[in-house]
Parts: C-alpha cells; sequence; structure tokens
C-alpha cells in the first residue's frame, strides 16, 4: 500500500485518494524531450561509415547525362564497396532485395539483388545497372537538383530514423528520470544506479535467491544504496500511456513485480504519467492502494522520487 508518509512530507497529501487526485490533477501533456525527433549523432555516425564511396558516387553528378551509365559501371567494376550503399540511397538497409519485375510477364519473374560488397563481373555489373535504372538512381545522378549525395544521404537517414521513434518514445520516460537520478548518484557516495540490468547480473548485490519470474528481466533502473551492513535496492520502473486502453494488464504486473521484489528486501518504485490514465482513475487508485509508491513526472520534480532514494 502507499506508504502515505512520503507522500505527506513532499506533496502535503494524507489519503490514497489525494494521491490520486494530485496524480490525475498533474498529467503531463507529452514525455517528448529535444531529443525525441531525430538522433543526429546516429545519423552522421551512418553517414560518416560510406563517405569514401559516396565521394566515389559524387562524380556522377558531374558527368553529362548521356555518360552517367557508363561511369556507373565503370565506378561498379573499379569500386565494388560503393554496392553496400545503393540501396542506402533508396531508404532502406537491406543488403539483398526481391523485386518482382513485370505482372504482365508469361511468368512472373522475382529477381533478386545482392548488394554485399565483392568484385563484379560483367554480368553482375549489367544485373546492377538493372537495378539502378529500375529504381530510379540513374534519374538520381543525372538530376541536376542533387549535388552532394552525402548531403542526400543525410536527408535520407533523418527520413529513416523517424521509424525509430516509436523505440525512443518508450525510452523517453528513462532518458527523462536519467540525469536526476545521476545526479543523486553522483552527490552521493553510498548510492550506485545500474540502467537496464537484470538481477542475475547483480546477484553480487542480493542476499537472497532471487525468484525466476525476475531474474533476467531488464529493469529500468535499480538503485543500490549501501547501509552499514548491507546493500538496499530499489526498482524504479518507468512508461508513459498518452491513451487509455491498455493499463489493465500492467497494473497487476506491477503489483506482482514488487511482490517478487520484496521477496529479496528490494523495493519498488513506479514513474508513469500521460493524459491516457485521465480515463483509469479505478486502475490508478488501484496501483496506488497496492504499490508502495506511484509517482508522476510532476511528483518527481517536486522531489519525491529524491526524497525516496535519499531517506529510503
Amino acid at each position: 500500500m502507499a506508504k502515505i508518509a512520503s507522500y505527506k512530507e513532499v506533496l502535503g497529501v494524507s489519503t490514497e485518494d489525494e494521491i490520486v487526485d494530485d496524480f490525475l490533477s498533474t498529467l503531463s501533456e507529452t514525455n517528448r524531450t529535444f531529443d525525441y525527433y531525430v538522433d543526429w549523432e546516429k545519423i552522421n555516425r551512418n553517414v560518416d561509415r560510406y563517405t569514401e564511396e559516396l565521394s566515389l558516387l559524387n562524380s556522377l553528378l558531374r558527368v553529362d547525362r548521356t555518360e552517367v551509365e557508363a561511369k556507373f559501371r565503370h565506378i561498379l567494376t573499379r569500386y565494388p564497396a560503393v554496392l553496400e550503399v545503393l540501396p542506402l540511397l533508396i531508404a532502406t538497409r537491406a543488403q539483398e532485395l526481391k523485386i518482382l519485375e513485370d505482372i504482365r510477364a508469361e511468368v512472373l519473374d522475382v529477381l533478386l539483388y545482392d548488394f554485399t560488397p565483392r568484385a563484379l563481373g560483367p554480368a553482375d555489373v549489367d544485373r546492377i545497372v538493372h537495378f539502378a535504372k529500375g529504381v530510379g538512381l540513374l534519374d538520381l545522378f543525372a538530376n541536376p537538383k542533387i549535388t552532394n549525395l552525402i548531403d542526400y544521404l543525410v536527408g535520407v537517414e533523418v527520413g529513416m530514423d523517424t521509424n525509430a521513434r516509436k523505440n525512443r518514445s518508450g525510452q523517453a520516460m528513462e532518458s527523462i528520470l536519467r540525469p536526476l537520478v545521476r545526479e543523486i548518484e553522483q552527490g552521493n557516495d553510498n548510492i550506485a544506479v545500474y540502467e537496464q540490468k537484470t538481477l542475475s547480473q547483480l546477484s553480487d548485490l542480493v542476499a537472497e535467491d532471487i525468484p525466476s519470474e525476475i531474474a533476467n528481466r531488464k529493469l529500468d533502473f535499480i538503485i543500490a544504496i549501501q547501509e552499514a551492513n548491507s546493500v538496499k535496492l530499489i526498482n524504479v520502473e518507468t512508461n508513459y500511456f498518452g491513451v487509455s486502453g491498455s493499463k489493465e494488464e500492467v497494473v497487476p504486473a506491477y503489483i506482482q513485480r514488487q511482490t517478487y521484489l520484496q521477496q529479496i528486501g528490494a523495493d519498488f518504485v513506479l514513474v508513469t504519467d500521460g493524459q491516457g490514465w485521465a480515463q483509469m482513475a479505478n486502475e490508478l487508485g488501484r496501483a496506488v492502494s497496492s504499490l508502495d509508491w506511484v509517482l508522476n513526472l510532476d511528483f518527481v520534480r517536486r522531489g519525491l522520487l529524491e526524497r525516496i532514494i535519499l531517506h529510503y
């Protein structure tokens, strides 16, 4: 059940109902930070990997349109390493592509194109040129609007990176909490913070047998607090619900998680937020009444998580 004393000291609330009301009245409208939209470090790393190959292909941008194919054939023959970058120019990382050539043909023909760097014979070059024509790469090389394929690939990578936003959204709450918990760690010699570790990996910190149900589950944060003769562990788990609909299964899972953690003398803190909770007051009440601590980002901002860790 909720440890009311901590809530009361930091938030000024005295009952579980007041905790729920405060929680619902301070829900965040988003968990997106500046780094949610584009991972520039990853993009620059991906582009830098192919600067040599892209520089070779850049020479195609400076020849007459009628000479592009012949020049491309020459590059493929002399510098087959450029093969690997060709799929990226059409926004895919696959090294093998299957293409359905013509559904109107008497025999339905599926062509397989392999972009693994290797020495290319005349037939291989013909095949890659056929692909480049079909997907429009030769037209791209001849397009006067394209002046640098390195810049072009930056744009392609930005577009492809939007597919990773779902993963970043899932990790956003961890990213938001990370500076706070790391600051607490740096200011206290007896505190160590572990991210995305399993209890099995930290078994030297656990005096009891770890329940198999949680032994190999990666935990968002594990706060290890060195006491006089033992180490106290707190699992801080995060999530965000922008819409309602999936909490019915999540809350019992977290209640069970806390039960398993208590068996080894560890504790559990859930940091969750999002407007989805506004339609799930009953489930939130169940979480608050069953879990020791349920925080949203505003509770964290007001100092409750720091209070839990420092005055455990």
